[in-house]
């Protein structure tokens, strides 16, 4: 589960690496500058100096990312509740595929200084419905991960796309 997804996040960021070698592109700073603010600036002509490719100590973030999920397995008295969260398991080709897409997607952010998105989708639960926006599972997952995010000088970013009322009992027959 979660350490060998820090080892993709791992080859990701070599290869990105390597990419931003190649490139010549910049890479994060820490500065809060995303690559489209980078794109702005270097397009109009603004000096930017030159920088590390990364200006965070990844094995320390390694150290937080494997204490954060430690934390979370102490809370819920061991690994089982996290991995039987997940709809899709090791093995299988789409978990994999998951695996690979998130991976990079959060070596980008971290080399690049984007945000990492994630976007919600469902029923009343997801949309907070019998419930205040901030105890929601979107809110609670934004307050978990953005401390740790933010010593990577990652900005997280969680939407909620969720719709009380008008979903069916599957994906096939929702509304949109």
């Amino acid at each position: 589960g979660g350490r060998k997804m820090l080892k993709h996040i791992e080859e990701e960021i070599s290869e990105i690496r390597e990419e931003v070698r190649r490139s010549g592109r910049r890479a994060n700073s820490g500065s809060g500058r995303g690559a489209y603010s980078e794109r702005m600036a270097a397009s109009s002509g603004e000096k930017q100096p030159a920088r590390p490719l990364l200006d965070i100590d990844l094995n320390l973030f390694r150290e937080e990312v494997i204490a954060f999920r430690e934390g979370l397995e102490r809370y819920w008295h061991g690994p089982e509740a996290l991995e039987k969260s997940l709809l899709l398991r090791p093995g299988d080709q789409r978990y994999e595929k998951g695996i690979d897409f998130i991976a990079e997607k959060f070596a980008r952010a971290l080399v690049y200084g984007d945000r990492f998105i994630i976007g919600a989708m469902g029923s009343s639960v997801t949309a907070g419905h019998d419930n205040c926006n901030f105890d929601s599972y979107e809110r609670q997952m934004e307050r978990l991960l953005q401390p740790l995010l933010k010593k990577a000088n990652i900005e997280l970013t969680v939407r909620n796309a969720g719709q009380g009322g008008s979903c069916g009992d599957s994906f096939e027959n929702q509304i949109w």
